[in-house]
């Protein structure tokens, strides 16, 4: 805004003076206009590590639940493989105690 005020004011004067102040606004305008672009490029520059950081954030966190979930899996596996162990021990246990059961039967000592 500034830079295009002074363009504004070195065109204002007369033929004298018209050479200098247009010069010197048309160099205030290139000035303004670079600084801008300086401000806009550091804008980017700053969009572009936020983006990286984001990028390594999700990364993390995604790296995170696969960790979650694998060590939750595990955990489920292993409480599927105790009720397993468990059901097969305890069928283990039916049939020997339907055995010994059998036995005493035969033996006399137990009335069914």
């Amino acid at each position: 805004m500034v830079a295009s005020a002074c363009q504004a004011v070195g065109q204002i004067f007369d033929s004298r003076v018209y050479p200098v102040t247009s010069n010197a606004g048309e160099l205030a305008l290139l000035i303004g206009v670079t600084f801008f672009l300086y401000l806009a490029q550091e804008d980017l520059i700053l969009t572009a590590h936020f983006a990286d950081f984001l990028h390594q954030s999700n990364a993390a966190f995604s790296h995170a639940a696969l960790r979650q979930s694998e060590a939750t899996a595990t955990i489920q596996d292993q409480a599927s493989l105790a009720t397993k162990q468990n059901t097969l021990a305890n069928r283990q246990l039916d049939t020997t105690g339907q055995v010994e059961i059998v036995k005493l039967q035969n033996t006399g000592e137990v009335d069914v």
